[in-house]
């Protein structure tokens, strides 16, 4: 993942050299599926406290969705991390090899009109363009704080590079813990700090 984003997107991201330890049972996956997927029922304060939870901040969390976006899965699609026309059969999807802030620029462009999708979901189609959303990624249009995040980071394509670079080193290596407080990496998270201290 780390070499693909600096491929994709030309820059630097740091890296642990750190080995990770594999799941022996091919199992642990199960227990890890996201609280926040793209479901229609899904509210601006469950997306705030997902993103809380995983000990980001909104505006790297938005980077790490821009960047599924831009590069994520064209077919067969679930997600966040994922070009969402896959989800619409009238739509032809284009790969892009290419990480951009595409995400922010097609969000906030546009006009949105409700429609119904495969499976009985509902997701928001551009007026007039072959560009869908989710829900969840319009909050980041009518929510004034996630707003204020997308326009910045649609502004400014380097900046959301920084923020993914940060973003995707941070939830790489926070498991990777050294004593009750430590991390083997040297990324330290106040979420993971404060659950040792209350425990």
């Amino acid at each position: 993942g780390t070499t693909a984003l600096q491929k994709a997107g030309n820059i630097d991201v740091p890296f642990c050299t750190v080995g990770k330890v594999d799941d022996d049972s091919g199992e642990a996956w199960n227990l890890l599926e996201p609280r926040v997927w793209g479901s229609y029922n899904e509210s601006v304060f469950l997306l705030k406290d997902y993103i809380e939870v995983m000990g980001l901040t909104y505006k790297q969390f938005a980077a790490l969705i821009g960047a599924g976006y831009s590069l994520g899965d064209t077919e067969n699609c679930g997600g966040l991390f994922c070009d969402r026309t896959s989800l619409n059969s009238n739509i032809t999807t284009n790969v892009s090899t290419t990480l951009s802030n595409k995400y922010f620029t097609d969000l906030l462009g546009n006009n949105y009109e409700e429609i119904s999708v495969s499976g009985g979901n509902k997701m928001y189609k551009a007026v007039d363009k072959d560009v869908m959303m989710y829900r969840v990624d319009m909050y980041f249009k009518t929510d004034p704080e996630l707003k204020a995040i997308a326009v910045e980071l649609a502004e400014d394509n380097a900046l959301f590079l920084q923020e993914l670079s940060e973003a995707w080193y941070m939830l790489m290596n926070a498991d990777m813990f050294l004593g009750s407080t430590g991390n083997q990496c040297g990324y330290k998270s106040a979420k993971i700090l404060s659950c040792h201290i209350v425990l």
